[in-house]
């Protein structure tokens, strides 16, 4: 009987290992939607951690890859708008904030360098010390990440995306 409690006891320690992170899951890699020349409109659950605390957030996003571009509109889960802003992969253009949005230090900024870098050609790989994808979404014929996961240290900031649904546009 203590054999088989033993023997179930290093089977429940293996499976509690966890798998390091291969490097190509780390970083930013291009998606063949990015170069569709496609525009999109994704929706996304998400979670912003900073210091200590969460705030759940959805989103959503007018994707055009062929001018590279991205318009998003960010909500807290009440339904009222936090933020709405014009990213291209070198700048982001602030249309609204609301004042909860301002008090979290570069939000707007910080929200645009994560759009740039998860679904903009040409993002900076400094941009981000760590990304991770998880799962695959099917939209049309395209595949996207299910749920990233953006580690910015420097700001000390983690956000969480799951896509829950999209559209393609011709």
């Amino acid at each position: 009987m203590r054999l088989a409690v033993f023997a179930l006891f290093l089977c429940l320690l293996c499976a509690c290992t966890q798998a390091q992170p291969r490097p190509d899951d780390t970083a930013p890699r291009p998606q063949p939607w990015q170069a569709s020349g496609k525009t999109f409109t994704l929706r996304h659950g998400g979670v912003l951690k900073l210091g200590g605390r969460t705030l759940q957030m959805t989103g959503l996003m007018r994707l055009d890859t062929g001018a590279n571009r991205a318009d998003v509109a960010i909500f807290n889960p009440f339904g009222l708008k936090l933020a709405v802003l014009g990213v291209t992969p070198k700048r982001t253009e602030i249309r609204q904030i609301s004042p909860m949005a301002r008090r979290i230090p570069h939000f707007a900024q910080q929200a645009g360098a994560v759009v740039r870098t998860l679904f903009l050609q040409a993002a900076s790989p400094t941009e981000v010390p760590s990304v991770q994808y998880r799962g695959v979404r099917r939209i049309d014929h395209f595949s996207f990440p299910e749920t990233t996961t953006y580690t910015e240290p420097q700001h000390g900031y983690t956000v969480i995306l799951r896509l829950k649904d999209g559209q393609v546009h011709d």
